[in-house]
């Protein structure tokens, strides 16, 4: 979560209202993109308080390098509009560099987003979070900024599907995570029944993307409802097409051997260990 130009999801369950401990995910990510000296800009949700955040946050001796938006100053910005979302985050982008910064860092979310575009043409939740993501995505490749989008599960449980599967490539979820490198999908962390409906959304969007290829030699722990997550993205996948799983430890191959799910042809088991 400390690449300059990468667009992370974090699934965040916490509520900013109450102050959090500063080595929670998001300021973990905000300190690093001060330490790069790059300006964070962050976007407060329509719940969030600005006194909250700054008293929960790393950003006491930052005040030049750390912007707080509110909904109302976002939206004058962007004209109310997707496209005016992302000519605001460009020009953004040029103000801090032309002031001196190494870039922009930019925490928004789905939230910040229907607050900005709410009755302008976004006509269900599955737009408003692909419009968004999309948006976002594409802001940080041609402005070159590093973007980090909570999503609240708590806030929105609606949103999930459309979140996670269009956002499968960089997510940051609790105790686990997930991100596409050369195209193939790396997990990492613990899954287990508290998350593994999440995992399914990543999972979907991967497969429907055409990931083929899952990296587990970073997984620590994963529960036999994850290995069944599994097995299930496996079975959407055309006849004839499999899903493999790499580097597998010794646990998830005796869950999977167990329950009968590595039996299945559209799931194969392979090891590139040395």
């Amino acid at each position: 979560m400390v690449d300059p130009a990468v667009h992370t999801l974090l699934v965040d369950r916490r509520d900013r209202q109450r102050a959090v401990a500063v080595t929670d995910p998001m300021a973990v990510w905000i300190d690093a993109a001060l330490g790069r000296g790059q300006q964070v800009l962050y976007e407060l949700e329509p719940a969030e308080s600005r006194d909250t955040v700054l008293g929960s946050l790393p950003v006491a001796d930052a005040a030049e390098q750390f912007v707080l938006l509110d909904p109302a100053t976002v939206r004058a910005e962007s004209h109310g509009t997707a496209d005016g979302f992302a000519r605001m985050h460009r020009s953004r982008a040029r103000e801090a560099r032309a002031r001196g910064w190494s870039g922009l860092a930019l925490v928004t979310g789905p939230e910040v987003f229907g607050a900005v575009v709410d009755g302008n043409a976004v006509p269900d939740t599955t737009d408003l979070a692909s419009l968004h993501d999309h948006g976002v995505s594409r802001v940080v490749a041609e402005a070159g900024i590093a973007a980090l989008c909570r999503y609240r599960p708590v806030h929105r449980p609606e949103l999930a599907d459309a979140v996670l599967a269009d956002h499968f490539q960089h997510v940051e979820d609790e105790i686990w995570g997930a991100r596409v490198v050369e195209g193939r999908l790396h997990l990492h962390g613990e899954v287990d029944a508290s998350n593994d409906a999440r995992l399914a959304h990543v999972l979907r969007g991967a497969v429907a993307a055409g990931v083929r290829v899952l990296d587990v030699s970073a997984l620590q722990f994963c529960a036999v409802a994850g290995a069944r997550v599994l097995a299930r993205a496996a079975a959407r996948l055309p006849e004839g097409e499999a899903l493999v799983v790499d580097n597998a430890d010794a646990m998830l191959r005796q869950i999977l051997s167990v329950t009968g799910l590595s039996g299945r042809l559209c799931l194969e088991l392979r090891d590139e260990r040395p």
